[in-house]
């Protein structure tokens, strides 16, 4: 049962994970996640709390109320976890023991009024979430949430500006770059070009978000 239901949740997840972007409301970033949880822990930027665990499922405290959860059970939180932040929860319960729950499902975190500045990931966030992404920039653009620009593609590859160093990129080579997007929430970026022509340049990787309450 538990292995068919874990099937499940997977499928739900890559059936419903979506890519980072700018929209009219900002910044997005959204993706699969999951998170494991014990006994007096709270859903990182989430007011959810573990009251307490047993084979025969979890007591939960959401909004202030005690919520009895099962396997395959949903727990959502819509929210801002910090100011300019808001963030959208939609898991389940994949399984529950006497030490841990195990939540999976999907995040999608919008970051109001970002401004990236390049500056060093250093330190561990109380909120931090990872999540696949994919941009097809076009030329003179910048990549999403960072200070990344494509020039354009010349012999030596992908010309950009506001990497360090070296600034041409063939295809399958990496990209990295971290910073702030505004005072309280910074950007891990982890990418490799997937494609680049004259007008435009496709990177796919990994984002992480971390948010300081």
């Amino acid at each position: 049962m538990r292995l068919k239901l874990a099937l499940l949740i997977s499928v739900l997840i890559l059936a419903l994970a979506a890519c980072g972007g700018k929209t009219g409301n900002g910044l997005v970033y959204a993706g699969p996640t999951e998170k494991t949880l014990h006994k007096g822990d709270t859903l990182p930027g989430t007011d959810i709390k573990v009251l307490n665990l047993s084979k025969d499922g979890a007591d939960l405290e959401i909004g202030g109320q005690e919520a009895h959860k099962l396997e395959g059970d949903s727990v959502d939180w819509d929210g801002k976890p910090a100011d300019g932040v808001e963030m959208s929860l939609h898991q389940r319960v994949v399984w529950v023991s006497n030490d841990a729950l195990h939540l999976a499902g999907t995040v999608s975190i919008t970051i109001l009024g970002a401004s990236p500045t390049p500056e060093k990931w250093d330190k561990k966030f109380p909120i931090e979430y990872s999540m696949p992404v994919a941009y097809l920039v076009k030329k003179g653009d910048r990549v999403p949430g960072t200070t990344i620009s494509y020039k354009g593609k010349t012999e030596k590859g992908a010309e950009l500006s506001g990497v360090e160093g070296y600034p041409y990129r063939k295809a399958a080579d990496s990209i990295s770059w971290s910073g702030k997007l505004k005072g309280n929430t910074y950007l891990k970026l982890n990418l490799r070009v997937g494609f680049y022509d004259g007008g435009h340049l496709q990177v796919l990787g990994l984002a992480k978000i971390g948010i300081q309450p």
